[in-house]
């Protein structure tokens, strides 16, 4: 019992450390740039003979895993301690990790939708189209740029976001998984 107490104090302490930490974070200014098209000129026509190309169906790109996520974070610019706690919203809001899982809100809000679940009410502001939030690149972005602009509060599964709510009652877990995958 005394292990539990224990370990709670400390990662409450690790939170509350993480939480002081991004509430002093000062985000840069990130310009949103639309994609672009960009032309496909056809090869010249030749004596050769063309083969039919078959397209080949779309194939899920798999669920990620918390190491994933954080990996994917980092590659996005993300600091550390901006990966943890993404690493750990993310797997609190979709914990399967599926980058095209889609929640329909009951409350009349948008889907929240993708890797980070992120609300609908964000396109075309953040993201190009409801589409694209199934991208998890373009969702993990959109999720870093609202963590750098807004905070953790943003997600009903942080404790306090949501203007106030509980959040998921194992996100200090999963900050601490989250914490021993960045070592």
């Amino acid at each position: 019992m005394r292990v539990l107490i224990a370990l709670a104090v400390l990662v409450f302490g690790l939170l509350h450390v993480l939480n002081e930490q991004l509430a002093a974070f000062q985000a840069p200014k990130v310009d949103v740039v639309p994609p672009i098209d960009v032309p496909i000129r056809q090869p010249p026509m030749s004596d050769t003979i063309t083969v039919p190309v078959t397209i080949a169906p779309p194939v899920a790109a798999g669920n990620y895993s918390m190491a994933q996520k954080h990996q994917l974070f980092l590659s996005l610019g993300a600091t550390v301690p901006e990966a943890i706690l993404l690493d750990a919203i993310c797997t609190a809001e979709n914990g399967a990790g599926s980058p095209t899982a889609i929640n329909h809100n009951r409350n009349g809000l948008p889907d929240d939708v993708g890797l980070c679940q992120i609300n609908a009410m964000h396109v075309p502001a953040l993201a190009p189209s409801y589409d694209s939030l199934k991208d998890p690149v373009i969702n993990a972005s959109v999720a870093l740029r609202m963590l750098r602009s807004g905070g953790p509060k943003q997600w009903c599964t942080y404790p306090g976001g949501c203007g106030g709510g509980p959040g998921v009652p194992n996100f200090a877990s999963l900050l601490a998984q989250a914490q021993m995958i960045a070592g």
